[in-house]
Formats: C-alpha cells, structure tokens, sequence
C-alpha cells in the first residue's frame, strides 16, 4: 500500500534571603536614635567616596584577568547536569574548532581559550565538518571531559570524496570554576564509540496486517503526520494531542512492516492499549527515501483504534533489560 504525495508542604519553605527584622514600637523608636537621620546621611557619603575611589581599581583588576566563558543563569536545583555543564558542551565545542583550526600564521580563535606562544602549530589548518558534542562525564564537578566529533578531511583528502573524511573524536578537559569555563589542557584523539555484540530484542512479537484496523490507524496517522495529507486528528484519541509536522518532510509513504505486543483485536474493547512498533519507508519529492520507525501507543475508543501517544523508546523484552550491560558509546553521564 503506497500514498501518494507536590502537595503543598505544611511548613513554610526557608527564606532564601535573611528575614527582615521586626519593627519595634514607635516610641522605642524614637528614643533609640534621636540623630538617625543625620547618622545614615553621613553613612551614605562615606559609602559614594569608597565607590568613587574603589570603582577604577576593580575596573583595573577586571582587564588584567585571563577571559574566562561565565554562564550567569542558574540550573534547577532537581536537574542531574547543571546549567554550567551543559554549556560546557558549547564552550568545547568552540574550544576544538579553534584549535583544528590554528595555524602558525593565524592562532587568534585559539588564543582566546589558551596560551599558543608555547605551542608548535601546523602549517595548514585542519578540515573538519559536522561537529557535535559526544558525550559530556560530568562525574568530576571541577574538571569535565567533553568528547567532540567531526569529520575530519586529510591533508591530501579530495573535498568531495566523503570516505575521506573520517569521524574523529577529540576529548578537552574543560574546568569549571564557579560559574566560569576554562581548558585544563589541548584537547586529545580519542577512540570512537562501538557497536555492541548484539542487538536489543523489542518485545512487539505479533505481526499487525496494514489491512486490518489496527494497521490502518497507524499507516494512516504516520501519512498524515509525515506527509501532510490529511490530518492526524482523526487518527488520535480525543485527549491527545500530536499535530502533523509542518512543514511536510516528504510525499509518499509505503509501510514496510508493523508489529504489536499483542495481536489487536478487529471489534477491541474500549478502553484496550496495545504498543505497537511500526516501520516505513518515506520519500521526498526528489525521490529520495529513508527508511523510519514509530513505536506508538493504540487505545480502542468506539469499536476503533486511535493512536494515543507516540513513545520515545521502543519496549524491550525482559530478559534484554536484565541481561543489558553498558557499552564503550560515549554518552552524557549524570554526577
């Protein structure tokens, strides 16, 4: 079949700045400074003259500082990785292409992260695209790894030639102080990530006919939510939400295979859900194609099934999550 084109706590929570004090009676008042007014205003001039002399001195102090990236928003207290390491990421990045980047004759991008007057540059510098942050090991709070990817051309590589541009992988050691970024050291190659031994099992073992209603749900939601034609309304329960991509990546749609962790009932009950985990090939208006997975939820509503969500991650089995060991692929690691 083919388409055409938490409860509220009791306790009132910490103040997060020192609590005003309590004002006293007006007549305690009174008898306790009968010159206040004249005291502050005399406090007031001594602390303008203390700005007034101070103020160039820090402006001073400020320019003899090294520049250091400063992240001024703060995370959320709940978050595994901060504000500060996330930005960590940008900041790497920016780090790594200007040191591929340097040259003998030009080192000014890599000059703002390090000192280059010790450093043997190349002649040329290096080509790179595609650059992407890897993974960041936020384990050490003072010091993070940040692995960087990019394609990275040879010397004698032709420009157009993409087997020549090899995936590359760099670590730079950023270190945080505070709120400010700062490298520790050049950044290092490093190994790329590799490919496990075997693959997950999902556990959508029953195979879904696109004829059958269940099927037609889901290849007539993904047209319309992949190709525009039509709308996902009609396919969704009425509590969901999940319009169309706009605009529409392709033209056409031909399902390839459809699997459920059950079999779903032609006439289901109301109220059923089934996972369900569906492939298909779509293609663009040049004739280009990819080959693409869902994995959704069904529910039955009416005698009829509607797709009610669309999962971030296909089910596995059992037996693959308790048998599941980590792998050498880089990725972003809590604290």
């Amino acid at each position: 079949m083919k388409f055409p084109k938490k409860r509220r706590d009791e306790q009132s929570p910490a103040p997060t700045e020192a609590s005003e004090p309590s004002a006293a009676p007006a007549g305690a008042q009174t008898a306790k400074w009968t010159s206040g007014s004249a005291m502050g205003s005399k406090g007031v001039s001594v602390l303008v003259a203390a700005c007034l002399v101070c103020g160039p001195l820090a402006l001073v102090g400020n320019m003899l500082q090294p520049a250091r990236a400063q992240v001024t928003q703060q995370a959320p207290k709940n978050s595994t990785v901060s504000v500060v390491q996330q930005s960590a990421g940008s900041y790497a990045l920016g780090y790594v292409a200007a040191w591929l980047g340097a040259t003998q004759q030009d080192s000014n991008a890599l000059d703002q992260y390090i000192d280059t007057s010790a450093q043997t540059l190349s002649k040329n510098a290096t080509s790179y695209r595609n650059m992407a942050v890897a993974s960041i090991d936020t384990r050490d709070s003072d010091v993070l790894q940040v692995v960087i990817a990019a394609d990275v051309k040879p010397g004698s590589a032709d420009e157009d030639d993409k087997a020549a541009w090899p995936r590359r992988y760099f670590q730079a050691s950023i270190g945080v102080d505070g709120t400010h970024l700062t490298p520790i050291a050049l950044p290092a190659p490093v190994a790329g990530p590799t490919r496990a031994g075997t693959s997950p099992s999902t556990a959508y073992g029953s195979p879904v006919t696109p004829s059958s209603a269940a099927g037609e749900t889901v290849v007539s939601f993904l047209n319309a939510y992949l190709t525009g034609q039509g709308k996902t309304d009609p396919f969704t329960a009425p509590t969901t939400s999940l319009p169309a991509i706009s605009p529409a990546p392709y033209s056409s749609l031909t399902p390839v295979s459809i699997t459920a962790t059950e079999r779903p009932e032609e006439h289901p009950s109301d109220g059923t859900k089934i996972p369900v985990l569906a492939t298909v090939t779509v293609a663009d208006e040049t004739g280009h194609s990819l080959p693409v997975s869902y994995a959704m939820t069904l529910r039955a509503r009416a005698d009829r099934w509607e797709v009610s969500a669309i999962a971030t991650t296909p089910l596995l089995t059992e037996s693959t999550k308790s048998t599941s060991t980590p792998t050498a692929t880089p990725t972003t690691k809590g604290n």
